[in-house]
C-alpha cells in the first residue's frame, strides 16, 4: 500500500509538470474525550470513560481543465487499541473520485465521493465522526447561470456476485436522487427529491423504497438569513411498513454585533401517536444527515425515528458564536428537547413531553491556517420521559468534555 501511495504521488507530479495543478496534504485530528452521559443517560453506578481516537489522512487532488480527480487515504483507530508490535493493514479509502467536464456547463462525477446539500439536514458528511460519511455514486452536474442541477445514483453490493444481486450489508441497496438550485435576487430556491431502496432480511428480500420530497426556501436581506425548511416521506421501510412523515423547520441567522453572530429556530419532525394503534410509520428519519451538528454534540438524536420509540421531536435552538479576536472563537449552544406526538408508558399512561434541555460550549483556537485546537463541553438536564426513551437515571449529571487537535498540512502544490 505504501509503494502504490508512492508511485501515485510521482506519477501525478510527473503529470502536473502541464498544465494542470496538484496538491498533495493531510490531515492528522486526535480527539480526547471524557464521556459520562454521551448518547445515553448514566446509572448510579456509571463510571466515566476516556479515550482518544484520531483520523489520519492523506490527500491528493489533481487538477486540469478537463477533468479533477481525488483521492483521500484514510486511518481511523483509538488509541492503544492495537498492540504495539501487532501487524494491522488499517488504510483504507475515504474518498476516490474522478470528475469529468464537458460542454462547458456539465461534469460527471464517480467514485467513493461526499454528498453535500443546503444545509446538510438529509445529505451530510459527518465531519465529527471520525470516519465521515461517504457514499459510493455517480452524480451528473449541471451548473450554468445561477442554476444548479444535480442528480445521481448509487448500486450497492457487498461484493462481485456470479448470481443475484442480493444485497447483504447494512446501507441502502439504491439510491437516487435530484437536487435543483436557483437564487433569484435575495431569494434562494432548492428542491430535493430522494428515492433510496433498503433490502429486507430473513425470507423475505424484497426491495422497499422509500421517497423523500421537499426542498428550502432562503432569504437574505442584508447580512441576515432567513430559511424555511420542509420535507414529506413515504414509501416503506426495509420491513414493508408504510411510511407516512414529514419534516419542517425555521432557521434564522443574524448578525447583532460586529463580532457576534447568533442563530436561532426551531425543526419538527413528525411522530407517531402512541395512544392509538397506527399502522404507519409516521416518525421522519433525516436519512444521510449530520445530526450531531443539528440536535445537540451529546448525540441524544442520531437515529430520530429509533432514538424517540417513534415519537418524533421537536427542536427549538439558540447559538451564539462570539469572535473574541482573530484567532479565538467562543460558541454556545442552547436545545430544547420535547416528543412531536403522545408515548405511553408501561402502565399505558402518556408520558411527559418535555425530554431535557441540552447546554453545547466550545472554544476554538487558531494555531494558524492549518492548524487549530479546540476544547468543548456539555451537559444535559434530562426528565424521567428521556430516561423512559434511553435508559438509565435521568437524576444522574450528565458531563461530557473533549480536546480536540487539528492539522491540515500541505506537503506540496504546483498552485501559485
Amino acid at each position: 500500500m505504501k509503494r502504490a501511495i508512492l508511485l501515485s504521488i510521482l506519477v501525478v507530479v510527473f503529470l502536473s509538470k502541464a498544465t494542470a495543478q496538484f496538491t498533495l496534504s493531510g490531515e492528522l485530528r486526535p480527539r480526547l474525550e471524557l464521556r459520562h452521559g454521551y448518547g445515553k443517560l448514566p446509572t448510579e453506578d456509571s463510571l466515566t470513560a476516556a479515550f482518544v481516537n484520531q483520523r489520519s489522512r492523506l490527500n491528493m487532488l489533481y487538477e486540469n481543465e478537463h477533468f479533477n480527480t481525488f483521492i483521500s487515504f484514510q486511518d481511523v483507530r483509538t488509541w492503544g487499541g492495537k498492540g504495539m508490535f501487532e501487524i494491522e493493514p488499517g488504510m483504507g479509502i475515504h474518498q476516490a473520485y474522478a470528475e469529468i467536464f464537458f460542454l462547458n456547463s456539465f461534469s460527471v462525477k464517480a467514485g467513493r465521493q461526499e454528498l453535500r446539500y443546503n444545509n446538510q439536514r438529509l445529505f451530510g458528511v459527518n465531519n465529527w465522526n471520525q470516519a465521515g460519511r461517504t457514499h459510493d455514486a455517480a452524480v451528473l452536474k449541471f451548473e450554468k447561470e445561477g442554476w444548479k442541477v444535480h442528480t445521481g445514483g448509487a448500486f450497492n453490493q457487498t461484493d462481485a456476485r456470479t448470481f443475484g444481486t442480493e444485497y447483504l450489508g447494512k446501507e441502502y441497496k439504491s439510491l437516487n436522487f435530484l437536487w435543483v438550485d436557483k437564487k433569484i435576487g435575495n431569494f434562494n430556491i432548492s428542491a430535493l427529491a430522494v428515492v433510496d431502496g433498503y433490502q429486507g432480511k430473513g425470507a423475505d428480500t424484497t426491495t422497499q423504497f422509500r421517497s423523500t420530497f421537499g426542498g428550502v426556501l432562503s432569504w437574505k436581506p442584508g447580512s441576515s438569513v432567513i430559511e424555511l425548511h420542509g420535507y414529506k416521506q413515504g414509501g416503506k421501510t426495509a420491513e414493508g411498513r408504510e411510511i407516512d412523515a414529514w419534516y419542517a423547520s425555521l432557521a434564522g441567522r443574524f448578525k447583532p454585533a460586529e463580532k457576534l453572530n447568533l442563530n436561532i429556530g426551531a425543526e419538527i419532525f413528525s411522530g407517531n401517536n402512541k395512544t392509538r394503534d397506527e399502522a404507519k410509520l409516521k416518525a421522519f428519519n433525516p436519512m444521510y444527515g449530520a445530526n450531531h451538528a443539528f440536535n445537540g454534540h451529546l448525540d441524544y438524536f442520531t437515529n430520530i425515528p429509533a432514538h424517540t420509540k417513534e415519537g418524533g421531536l421537536v427542536n427549538p435552538y439558540i447559538n451564539l458564536v462570539y469572535n473574541l479576536k482573530e484567532t479565538i472563537n467562543l460558541k454556545a449552544d442552547y436545545h430544547y428537547f420535547a416528543l412531536q406526538n403522545k408515548l405511553v408508558d408501561e402502565n399505558n399512561h402518556v408520558i411527559d413531553r418535555y425530554l431535557g434541555s441540552e447546554i453545547d460550549l466550545s472554544l476554538q483556537y487558531f494555531i494558524s491556517k492549518q492548524a487549530d485546537v479546540q476544547f468543548g463541553y456539555s451537559t444535559m438536564f434530562a426528565t424521567k420521559s428521556m430516561e423512559f426513551l434511553k435508559g438509565g437515571s435521568y437524576k444522574e449529571p450528565i458531563h461530557w468534555g473533549w480536546v480536540m487537535l487539528t492539522v491540515k498540512p500541505v506537503f506540496f502544490t504546483t498552485r501559485n
